[in-house]
């Protein structure tokens, strides 16, 4: 965007099919009406139903993005990546959180400083959304 540019609206499209698609985003502040959230996050996983029969869903893409992490919004393109073709189970969704502390590394120059409370919100971001 240009500097006097204005952005009106986004639109995003879901494709009609037979998959689900969970989008979620959310904003952790220490105040309910503090404007300048700790921790944003942008998350988004498409499943589609198993073809074995068992009434399980598998992950088909997945995209988890956040923000007050870093100087700029952080993308866990590692953990997208490793989570394609698993089964959408706790035991998944509990190594989307191992993979996450992996990956989002937080330094005592993480901007804002509150490393640790940076990690307990988008861990609990993460729960809320699963």
């Amino acid at each position: 965007m240009e500097e006097n540019e204005v952005l009106v609206a986004i639109h995003i499209p879901l494709p009609n099919s037979s998959n689900k698609y969970f989008i979620r985003s959310y904003k952790q502040a220490r105040r309910r009406d503090d404007s300048k959230g700790i921790v944003s996050a942008g998350l988004q996983v498409q499943l589609e139903h198993s073809n074995s029969g068992d009434n399980q869903w598998n992950i088909v893409s997945g995209c988890f993005s956040f923000g007050g992490m870093a100087s700029k919004t952080i993308v866990a393109t590692n953990t997208q990546q490793q989570l394609i073709g698993l089964s959408w189970t706790k035991e998944t969704i509990n190594q989307v959180y191992e993979l996450l502390l992996k990956e989002i590394i937080l330094d005592e120059l993480t901007p804002g400083g509150q490393i640790e409370l940076k990690y307990s919100e988008y861990l609990l971001t993460m729960f809320s959304f699963c």
